[in-house]
């Protein structure tokens, strides 16, 4: 009850959080430009919806990761501002409670928030454009999101665990959009990159929403792409397993970090 209790309260604060909702809704904006701002980029040939989600599927990805991160560190990191955790502690809350409580709509409301951005996309680019086209089919788009979902929950998980050991929201988010600008850094070095990646689910977020493309022209000089849609369950079932065991791992860690937490 006690845990129920913990969960109701933090998603009635979600619902009113009015730095969460004006989050939420400067990133579906900017989502929208991107969809308008690579239609427009069409020239002479408009794209087609296909194609605007082809191209901005995977660029949208970079978003997201703000997006999780700034959702998480806020929902599991502003009580220790106010103090707000050491009042329920004192006030008898066992740990465990007051962690899942904190961590369990964190990773849900921001793998929800990250969802919204690609359903915007897709219903972006239906609506701007003429037609569907037959570049990339939708299929292929829902089945791409859907895999992703459990490897933003990992980034999530991590987040959770950068709140609690650092319990500033700002400082979570600073350090990983350096996680990011140093792996596109030292994408070529290998090791530091690779090591990064393997951290926050980086490399399996690259896997999931890129896809191998052909360009082909027409004797009008009319140029196309060519997607390849689906991901073969041999390449996404690895990538959905190691992610929500990750996210499970960087969980566990959190609430050890939590338990032996004095809170001072």
């Amino acid at each position: 009850m006690e845990l129920k209790n913990i969960i109701k309260a933090q998603n009635y604060q979600l619902v009113r959080s009015r730095n969460l909702r004006s989050v939420v809704i400067g990133f579906s904006a900017l989502t929208l430009l991107f969809v308008f701002i690579i239609h427009n980029n069409g020239g002479e040939y408009p794209l087609k919806g296909s194609e605007i989600c082809s191209m901005l599927i995977s660029m949208l990805s970079t978003f997201n990761l703000l997006l999780s991160a700034v959702v998480t560190s806020l929902i599991c990191g502003d009580d220790f501002g106010d103090r707000a955790v050491n009042f329920e502690l004192s006030s008898g809350t066992r740990r465990i409670y007051s962690f899942l409580g904190r961590a369990v709509p964190a990773i849900f409301f921001s793998t929800g928030a990250v969802l919204l951005q690609y359903i915007l996309m897709t219903a972006g680019a239906a609506a701007v454009s003429s037609t569907w086209g037959c570049e990339l089919e939708i299929g292929g788009v829902i089945q791409r999101t859907l895999i992703a979902l459990p490897i933003f929950m990992r980034l999530s998980a991590f987040c959770v665990l950068l709140t609690y050991i650092i319990k500033k929201p700002i400082a979570v988010v600073i350090i990983l959009q350096a996680i990011a600008v140093m792996m596109s850094m030292l994408a070529d070095e290998g090791g530091l990159a690779l090591s990064t990646s393997l951290m926050t689910g980086m490399t399996s977020l690259s896997k999931a929403l890129s896809f191998r493309k052909w360009y082909t022209f027409a004797l009008g000089g009319d140029q196309r792409i060519i997607c390849e849609p689906y991901l073969t369950a041999g390449e996404w079932i690895p990538l959905v397993l190691v992610s929500l065991s990750a996210a499970a791992a960087y969980i566990a860690a959190a609430y050890h970090f939590f338990l032996k937490d004095d809170l001072k």
